[in-house]
């Protein structure tokens, strides 16, 4: 036992809890270790900005400086079954440098089960229109099988959000939204979900296995080679670790 507030690990400073888990020297390089760029730019350094506004007379009031850090918190990601009712139908979009554009999907059954996975190389689009692609083709497939109760999962929140509402004219994608909308209208369910791309990779594996091909509709009764290790992984319910980054005042 002792009364002294040094850490233990390092004994040169007062061990808060910022100092334990983050700046002694003794932690920081296990952090510099795993999360590279990432968190040697966001959590190791501080973010300092300045906010200000003019006064009367045109007058500037004294500058506000606020310094913050970003605090990791880590979760892990895998794709998870849902109930024996429903079809989990994962969808994602790829693009690459030369501007190959591509989109992917596969459907499984509660047990994890493959049911269905499609590959589609498309035109020059940007990563948005190719995840919207990709839920459009998740649920022509899934309504021509009979796929009753259907859940698309996406990496790309901004898209589950935009092909639920209204998209007028003249919107370059008002044509294909407006047929996920009727789609939508018809007599089944279908809800939306969010995965971290950590989640999805096997349909992102199916997304990219489409970039050497032609413009052509791929259609997979069983996994493509490509993706067989990735299948199997999901399968096993493997997964991988997620930083969430939150702010601290």
């Amino acid at each position: 036992m002792t009364d002294s507030n040094l850490c233990p690990r390092c004994n040169k400073a007062s061990e808060s809890i910022l100092h334990a888990i983050r700046d002694c020297p003794v932690v920081r390089p296990l952090w510099k270790a795993l999360a590279l760029d990432l968190i040697g730019a966001l959590f190791l350094e501080p973010l300092v900005g300045t906010s200000g506004s003019k006064g009367m007379a045109g007058s500037s009031k004294a500058p506000k400086t606020m310094a913050y850090r970003l605090f990791p918190e880590l979760m892990l990601s895998f794709w998870s079954p849902l109930d024996e009712r429903w079809i989990k139908f994962n969808v994602d979009g790829s693009y690459k440098q030369n501007f190959s554009r591509s989109c992917g999907g596969v459907a499984r059954n509660n047990r994890g089960d493959w049911l269905l996975g499609f590959s589609k190389k498309l035109c020059n689009l940007n990563s948005f229109y190719t995840e919207v692609w990709s839920i459009w083709i998740a649920l022509k497939l899934a309504k021509e099988r009979n796929f009753n109760k259907v859940i698309i999962e996406s990496d790309f929140a901004l898209t589950l959000d935009f092909v639920q509402q209204e998209c007028e004219n003249p919107h370059p994608l008002h044509g294909i939204v407006l047929k996920i909308r009727e789609l939508l209208n018809q007599d089944w369910l279908v809800q939306f979900s969010f995965v971290h791309r950590e989640g999805n990779r096997l349909a992102n594996c199916l997304a990219n296995n489409a970039h050497p091909s032609d413009y052509d509709l791929y259609l997979f009764s069983l996994p493509p080679l490509e993706c067989i290790d990735v299948y199997q992984d999901d399968c096993r319910g493997r997964g991988s670790l997620v930083v969430l980054l939150t702010s601290l005042g």
